[in-house]
């Protein structure tokens, strides 16, 4: 993951809001979730965060927080994902 995560940032895209490829000049949080997970052979990651954390929610890697809890900013690792309402 961090291989793919590291060839995305040497490209120097700026965010652009509603992109998911780089070569449309610009990828957001969301598009830039869903290219690294394809390119690690996730074909069917959906494009926007509230359908990803639904997708994930179904797959049951959700795990629920309060952002007031310290332990749970330890126990945050890269790759992980955070969704808020």
């Amino acid at each position: 993951m961090f291989h793919v995560c590291r060839e995305t940032i040497r490209l120097r895209l700026p965010y652009r809001y509603g992109g998911e490829h780089p070569d449309e000049g610009g990828m957001d949080c969301s598009g830039t979730v869903q290219w690294v997970c394809r390119h690690l052979g996730y074909q069917s990651v959906p494009r926007t965060a509230d359908d990803q954390y639904r997708w994930l929610k179904s797959e049951r890697t959700v795990r629920k927080g309060r952002a007031s809890d310290p332990g749970i900013w330890k126990r945050l690792r890269p790759g992980h994902l955070l969704f808020w309402k």
